[in-house]
């Protein structure tokens, strides 16, 4: 954002939150420490949040003491609404490059992996012995796995 529209911001924000106005007029050095703060927000990042304030569906509005930290609070939520935006790209593009499991692949492991699990319960029951659960884990493997190099 440059100075010019962290100023029409602002303004914008001064009509929402009169009390931002008393702040500036007291200290007129504050508005270029946040034009500086909100250097890396976008103007129509810095609205949505002051629109989602105004809404109430963005909890902590800058009043009292909170005018202070105006533009720290304003970056701060965009800053994380960047990161969520970030990670729901990262696991979306992880996905569509085939990262999930095919279903193929589940399927063809699941048989196998319940056996064990089963035979698994069956010596915690008393009712397998540990060897034995062994051999028969090494069977359902290798019956697995037959036809194919492991």
């Amino acid at each position: 954002m440059t100075d010019e529209e962290a100023t029409e911001f602002v303004q914008h924000a001064s009509t929402a939150f009169p009390g931002l106005l008393e702040l500036l007029e007291k200290s007129p050095g504050t508005l270029g420490v946040w034009a500086k703060t909100l250097q890396q927000v976008a103007f129509s990042e810095a609205l949505r949040v002051l629109e989602r304030w105004i809404a109430g569906s963005l909890p902590d509005p800058p009043v009292g003491f909170r005018r202070e930290l105006f533009a720290l609070d304003v970056r701060q939520v965009v800053l994380n609404d960047r990161a969520v935006a970030n990670r729901f790209v990262s696991s979306k593009r992880a996905m569509d490059n085939g990262r999930k499991y095919p279903s193929a692949a589940f399927v063809s492991i699941a048989k196998p992996f319940g056996e064990i699990l089963d035979l698994r319960a069956k010596v915690m029951a008393g009712e397998l012995s540990g060897e034995e659960c062994d051999r028969r884990v090494d069977e359902v493997i290798d019956n697995a796995f037959a036809g194919s190099a492991r």
